[in-house]
């Protein structure tokens, strides 16, 4: 090989290393993560595969809680906070602060929803008896009775929706679901955040 046709290919070595720098720059510019512990084999391609069933199953969660709330004739929301005051209360009641940290949401839409479930007679309020300031919030014995009712029917809905798992499985998600949640929390805020800071920008552009 002469000298010139080495130089030639030293000069097509180089363009293509420069080629492939740029690809690779760019390609970590499109990635929707930055976290190497959510990148595999350079990209965000098992990610985003993830997000997507956790969103789609998600919305098959949602759907079924969406049929146990209308058979309890309360909407979605509201049958989420009828399970919580069921499970946190124990038969004792639960306060507004808890339900509303539980179901992550503001005190004062937990306060107007609870409103509503009083009057369709299925929640009732009394004062804390260890501290007459703190009003307890709990189930009236016609809700208790729909759920005794409705438990036939969320059995063969629970066992499908969580038959792929084994037990081994079960378990791990059990584990991972409550640190989920958590990311979720300051991930939403995070979202939020951004993108009203990213509006303002825009129009005071």
């Amino acid at each position: 090989m002469n000298d010139g046709t080495g130089k030639n290919e030293r000069r097509k070595l180089a363009k293509a290393a420069r080629s492939e720098t740029v690809l690779a720059r760019r390609t970590a510019d499109l990635r929707t993560v930055s976290r190497r512990q959510l990148i595999i084999d350079g990209g965000d391609r098992n990610f985003r595969d993830l997000l997507h069933a956790l969103l789609t199953y998600g919305h098959q969660l949602h759907d079924a809680l969406s049929a146990f709330a209308e058979f309890m004739e309360v909407t979605s929301p509201q049958y989420e906070l009828l399970i919580n005051i069921r499970y946190l209360g124990g038969g004792d009641g639960v306060n507004v602060t808890r339900l509303a940290t539980a179901v992550h949401c503001s005190g004062a839409f937990v306060t107007t929803e609870i409103g509503k479930l009083v009057r369709a007679g299925l929640v009732e309020k009394r004062r804390d008896l260890s501290d007459r300031r703190c009003v307890l919030i709990d189930l009236t014995r016609k809700c208790r009775a729909r759920f005794d009712e409705l438990a036939a029917l969320q059995r063969p809905v629970n066992d499908a929706l969580f038959a792929c798992l084994s037990s081994a499985d079960f378990k791990r998600l059990t584990r991972l679901a409550p640190r989920l949640v958590e990311c979720g929390d300051r991930g939403r805020e995070l979202a939020q955040f951004l993108v009203s800071k990213s509006r303002g920008t825009t129009e005071a552009a």
